[in-house]
C-alpha cells in the first residue's frame, strides 16, 4: 500500500494547506477519508512544488495514510515551457483529445463501492452524477492503478457544446506509485511527434490536445478558436478586468480563470493600476496644495482650485477635503471603452 508520506513530504503538504495554497476536504459519509487539492490561489501564483503538483485529487485515508486515489499531476500548457526542453522530432506516447468537461477519478469507498470525486470533491454536482454512471463502466478496479475519466454532460457544459452526450469517457489510469500514465485504448493519438501536433490544423468543436512524451510527462495544446470561444462565454475582457478592479472582486475572479488568461490578465491589471495610481498621485498632489496654502474657508479654496486646478482633479480635491473617496471616480474615468483585451 502506498502511503501519503511515500508521494508528498507531510510538513510541507501542512505548510501548503495552512497558506491557502492546497485544500483538504473531508468525505460526507466516509469521515477518514480525504481529497487534496491545490487552490485557485495556487495555480494564479504558480505556486508549483512538490506538494502542490501532486495535490491535484489525491484520496487517501486520513486514519491510515494510504492512498486511495492518484491522477494525473498538474502539467502545463506547451506556450509555458522553453521549447528548447523538448526534441520536436522524438516519438511520444500519444496526442490525445482534451475534453472540455470535468476530470472524474474514481476510487473505493469503505462500503465496497466504488466512487467518482472531481479533482476537488466528492460531493460536486459532477461527482455525484459521475458516481451515478459508475455502474455502467469497466475496469474502475484495477490493482495499484487509479481510474481516470472525464466527465461530460449537457448540464456540465463548459465551452464546448457536446449535444446530448452524458457519459464517463475513460482517460485511462495512473499508476498510485510511480504516477505513470496508461491511455485506455479507446484513446486514439492525433499525432506521434511534437512537431505534428504543432503542425496540426484546429478541429471542430474541439479544446485542443494533450501530449504525452512518456508516461510522465504531458504538455496542454489549446485551439486559438477555443481561447477566443471561451474568452467570449466568460466575457473576459479589458472592460470586465476593469468591472472586477472597481467592485474589489479581482483576486478571486483571476484566480479562477484557466492558466492561459492569467499573463493577459494581469497585464491589462497592471495597466489600469498604474494608470489608477498615477491620477490619485495628481489629486493627492493638488489637495496638498491647496492646504499648503491655508485659506480660511472653504470658498476662498474654491476659488483658488478654480484658478490652479484643471478638472477632475479639481473634483477629487473638493472629495478629499469633505472625507469623500476618490477611488470610484477614478475607476469611472478608467473606464475602457472597446471590447477587447486591449487599453485605448
Amino acid at each position: 500500500m502506498t502511503h501519503l508520506s511515500d508521494l508528498v513530504d507531510l510538513d510541507e503538504l501542512e505548510r501548503e494547506v495552512a497558506a491557502g495554497y492546497v485544500q483538504r476536504r473531508k468525505h460526507p459519509e466516509f469521515p477518514h477519508l480525504r481529497i487534496l487539492n491545490y487552490t485557485d490561489k495556487a495555480q494564479y501564483a504558480k505556486r508549483w512544488n512538490g506538494v502542490t503538483r501532486r495535490t491535484r485529487g489525491l484520496v487517501y485515508n486520513h486514519d491510515t495514510g494510504t492512498v486511495l486515489a492518484r491522477p494525473f499531476a498538474k502539467f502545463f500548457n506547451f506556450s509555458e515551457h522553453d521549447a528548447l526542453d523538448f526534441d520536436l522530432d522524438a516519438p511520444i506516447l500519444g496526442a490525445f483529445d482534451k475534453f472540455d468537461g470535468s476530470l472524474g477519478i474514481a476510487y473505493p469507498a469503505p462500503d465496497g463501492s466504488w466512487r467518482i470525486a472531481t479533482r476537488g470533491s466528492f460531493e460536486s454536482e459532477q461527482a455525484l452524477h459521475a458516481t451515478a454512471k459508475a455502474h455502467e463502466v469497466e475496469h474502475l478496479h484495477r490493482d495499484g492503478w487509479t481510474a481516470v475519466f472525464e466527465i461530460v454532460y449537457p448540464a456540465n457544459r463548459i465551452v464546448l457544446d457536446y449535444g446530448d452526450r452524458d457519459e464517463l469517457v475513460p482517460l485511462g489510469w495512473v499508476n498510485i506509485v510511480s504516477g505513470e500514465y496508461e491511455p485506455a485504448p479507446a484513446m486514439a493519438s492525433h499525432a506521434g511527434t511534437l512537431r505534428d501536433v504543432l503542425a496540426s490544423a484546429p478541429r471542430p468543436n474541439a479544446e485542443g490536445l494533450v501530449a504525452w512524451l512518456d508516461g510522465s510527462t504531458a504538455v496542454k495544446f489549446k485551439q486559438d478558436d477555443y481561447l477566443a470561444l471561451h474568452r467570449a462565454v466568460f466575457s473576459l475582457s479589458a472592460k470586465e478586468v476593469w468591472r472586477q478592479l472597481r467592485a474589489g472582486t479581482y483576486d478571486a475572479f483571476v484566480q479562477a480563470l484557466p492558466d492561459e488568461f492569467h499573463a493577459g490578465v494581469r497585464c491589462i491589471a497592471d495597466e489600469l493600476h498604474a494608470r489608477f495610481s498615477q491620477r490619485a498621485a495628481q489629486a493627492l498632489d493638488a489637495f496638498e496644495r491647496v492646504r499648503a496654502q491655508q485659506l480660511p474657508t472653504m470658498k476662498d479654496r474654491a476659488l483658488w482650485l478654480q484658478e490652479h486646478v484643471p478638472q477632475p482633479e479639481r473634483s477629487r480635491v473638493f472629495s478629499q477635503l469633505t472625507g469623500r473617496d476618490i477611488a470610484p471616480s477614478i475607476w469611472d474615468e478608467l473606464e475602457p471603452k472597446g471590447a477587447g483585451m486591449t487599453l485605448e
